[in-house]
């Protein structure tokens, strides 16, 4: 996760392109007739993800990527796209 990280922060790296490359989530990829999310989880309010993971995405700066971000459901490399 730490080496995905640090791709993901280098200057003109593709995040979507590394969301799908490197998630074990198969919602990133996509399955049959059904595209994936690229990594990108839309807007969501703080009681919408679990704890660990709001608490890391709201402490973020817009723009930024942070991680790796344990949880339950395993590492996630978060990027903060845009605050509301």
């Amino acid at each position: 996760a730490k080496d995905v990280l640090k791709k993901a922060q280098a200057t003109g790296a593709n995040f979507e392109q590394l969301a799908v490359e490197y998630s074990d989530d198969p919602t990133a990829k996509g399955w049959g007739d059904v595209p994936g999310n690229k990594g990108n989880l839309g807007a969501f309010e703080r009681s919408q993800m679990v704890e660990k993971f709001s608490n890391a995405a709201f402490a973020a700066e817009e723009g930024k990527i942070i991680g790796p971000v344990e949880t339950e459901f395993g590492l996630h490399i978060v990027k903060i796209n845009k605050k509301m």
